[in-house]
């Protein structure tokens, strides 16, 4: 567990998020509506799937790709104060403007697939197979990810989304879009990479707001053990600490009982 510390650089930070769906947002309703898509579509950013708009998923990824890649506050009032300038005034009041602009791509396809997959998770813990929930808990923690290996350093990290991937199939589904959210830390990063080292894990992934939390790790219930062990060797030894790791077995979750 990494705890994350609410300072005002972090509290700017959530808040920024916040405003990149919130902009992004009203960016999607124009670009909907200038292809003719009807306003009540889209009421919440859920609502931006496939099924909801009766496009298929290349489709919904270029309207996406419509949406800059970053904007800044001038842009986004020549654009929207006129029909949301209270909004954008309310946003603005709560954090200082980012530097290089807000992520709006990369957060709004983030937040489209990380809800179709919230949808599909519940499906998917129902009828298998159980890979394929491993599968969605990797992506969606590609979104929040900051940092990955490589060539034994952990450097800084981002995925990419752009019309290359429109062609790759089946990469080319909405929910297997990490997109950028991007509050993970280096530490969660390295945690979630080491699980996903181990064999019979499926599937890691940064649990909580973000900025520091816990990690959840789906494992076969024989390769507990050896990911326990290579938690401590790799992570919590070398920095002096003591392993904190819950094991969990799942259940059918909350029913209803009627009384006799």
């Amino acid at each position: 567990m990494i705890l994350s510390r609410k300072s005002a650089t972090t509290r700017h930070a959530f808040n920024e998020r916040i405003a990149s769906y919130e902009i992004g947002f009203l960016l999607l309703k124009e670009i909907l509506g200038e292809h003719g898509f009807a306003p009540g579509r889209l009421v919440m950013l859920r609502d931006l799937n496939p099924e909801n708009l009766g496009v298929s998923d290349r489709e919904l990824l270029e309207l996406l790709l419509e949406l800059p890649v970053t904007i800044s506050r001038h842009a986004v009032e020549k654009r929207l104060s006129e029909r949301h300038g209270e909004i954008l005034r309310k946003l603005w009041q709560t954090h200082p403007e980012p530097e290089g602009g807000y992520p709006i791509r990369d957060v709004c396809l983030f937040g489209a697939a990380e809800c179709l997959r919230a949808s599909l998770a519940g499906k998917v813990l129902e009828k298998g197979p159980i890979e394929q929930f491993g599968r969605l808990m990797n992506v969606s923690h590609d979104g929040d990810r900051v940092t990955r290996l490589a060539d034994g350093a952990r450097v800084e990290w981002r995925s990419r989304f752009d019309r290359n991937l429109l062609d790759k199939e089946p990469e080319a589904q909405l929910h297997l879009q990490p997109g950028g959210y991007r509050v993970s830390t280096p530490e969660i990063d390295e945690l979630v990479d080491l699980a996903l080292g181990v064999e019979g894990v499926l599937g890691a992934r940064l649990t909580g707001a973000g900025y520091g939390g816990c990690v959840a790790v789906l494992v076969h219930e024989r390769a507990v053990a050896g990911l326990l062990e290579r938690l401590e060797r790799s992570y919590y030894s070398p920095r002096g600490w003591e392993r904190r790791a819950e094991v969990c077995r799942p259940v059918r979750g909350c029913s209803f009982f009627r009384e006799p």
